[in-house]
């Protein structure tokens, strides 16, 4: 909230104070927030600038920091801020765009929420609505009055395709008690500078889609296949209901999707792209995690019956790591025993790798930028995504991406659904 400043007091101290007894400093961050100048000068170099200076002091003061893209804007790198504000680039950023712009709020008050609001406090989540949605207004009103009138026409003009912009419902549960979350379009960073997950582009995702809420389960598996028994790991992992199917293949998923596609119900049912998973992944998230990994992920280091650093002993005693998480009971886990990222969806870090469409390829060069899947490159390869019970932190990260034959079968490979209304 903003504050009165009594004339003749020291501005600047005022500020610093009213920073140092806040719990969240909000910045908002649009695609001109590096270059804005006023004459000759950036106004982020200005040491004066009162910006520089509340930004600057919740940072010195630990102050919990959301830095808040609009209009696509990215996350600044470190190399391109002043001295006191470099820390600022390490700070888990939160997106709203235009088309889901109802949505994104409400998901930031939600994550607002569950970190600092108490049951007694009845009134803030009115206030709360208020001042985000007056700060933001301000900036993207436009956009947003745009995003209206562009949803009301197609209203007006086409009805059915009106249905994957603006659902019915924000969630639905099929005939065979599979659940699935609504995923608003949107743009995003996809990628990063490692490896295959170079270059980093912007995917723009135009059409609206249901994400399991979950990973497939294998009582989920058995009620669709219609069978008594699952494919899932007999020594290990096979009986728990609500965890994860596995040892799947892309085929076996690819079998699985067409069964589910003989209900003939109001859906149809696919594997996700890379950009759809990656975006659903990072719901909003432009840093490597969606949020605090243990709270989100089962992995190498909390999947087994005591705490394991899993990245050291992978780099310290490689040759034994798969022995030591085994030994440590590493396992899968019942799918939602996690938090959910702000999209509402469980498990997209961890547990079991998960099947994509696309095929597999060396890096995005030549990669749709539309949210499609990739259908060329290394035949008989495809994607998998999300890391498993058994990998270490640093597989974990939203871009992570792994090439695999269409026929492999590991006891940490999965699959998750996505399903858009039938026409």
């Amino acid at each position: 909230m903003d504050i009165d400043i009594k004339a003749g007091v020291d501005f600047i101290e005022t500020i610093e104070d009213a920073i140092s007894s806040c719990d969240i400093l909000i910045s908002l961050i649009g695609p001109r927030w590096l270059e804005i100048s006023q004459g000759t000068v950036r106004r982020l170099d200005d040491s004066n600038d009162l910006v520089r200076r509340e930004i600057a002091a919740a940072l010195s003061r630990k102050v919990r920091i959301i830095p808040l893209l609009v209009q696509g804007a990215s996350m600044p790198k470190e190399e391109q801020l002043p001295n006191e504000l470099k820390m600022l680039s390490r700070r888990q950023a939160f997106s709203i765009t235009d088309r889901d712009f109802r949505h994104g709020v409400d998901r930031l008050i939600r994550e607002i929420e569950s970190e600092f609001v108490k049951p007694r406090q009845t009134r803030f989540r009115v206030a709360l609505t208020c001042a985000i949605a007056i700060v933001v207004i301000g900036i993207i009103g436009i956009a947003v009055a745009k995003w209206n009138a562009r949803v009301e026409h197609k209203t007006n003009s086409n009805t059915s395709s009106n249905a994957t912009t603006r659902p019915s419902s924000m969630q639905f549960t099929n005939s065979l008690g599979i659940e699935f979350v609504w995923i608003a379009p949107g743009g995003f960073m996809m990628g990063s500078e490692r490896d295959d997950q170079r270059p980093p582009h912007w995917e723009t995702i135009d059409t609206g889609f249901y994400m399991g809420k979950y990973e497939v389960t294998q009582e989920e598996w058995e009620a669709v296949m219609g069978v008594k028994k699952n494919p899932s790991d007999p020594i290990y992992f096979y009986g728990c209901s609500r965890c994860p199917v596995e040892w799947v293949t892309w085929n076996d998923a690819m079998a699985f999707i067409a069964k589910l596609n003989a209900t003939h119900d109001a859906y149809i049912y696919e594997l996700p792209s890379e950009a759809k998973w990656e975006y659903a992944c990072r719901a909003g998230a432009t840093g490597d995690y969606a949020g605090h990994l243990d709270s989100l992920a089962w992995y190498g280091n909390n999947s087994g019956s005591e705490y394991l650093n899993a990245t050291e002993i992978w780099q310290t005693d490689r040759s034994n790591y798969y022995d030591r998480i085994n030994n440590n009971l590493g396992k899968t886990h019942s799918v939602g025993t996690k938090r959910p990222n702000t999209f509402g969806l469980f498990d997209m870090q961890g547990n079991v790798w998960e099947w994509c469409a696309d095929w597999g390829n060396a890096n995005y060069e030549g990669a749709p930028r539309d949210g499609s899947a990739w259908l060329t490159g290394e035949q008989g390869t495809r994607v998998r995504r999300g890391a498993s019970w058994l990998s270490t932190a640093d597989m974990l990260p939203c871009a992570t991406r792994v090439r695999d034959t269409e026929g492999r079968r590991e006891n940490d490979v999965g699959f998750r659904l996505i399903a858009v209304p039938r026409p």
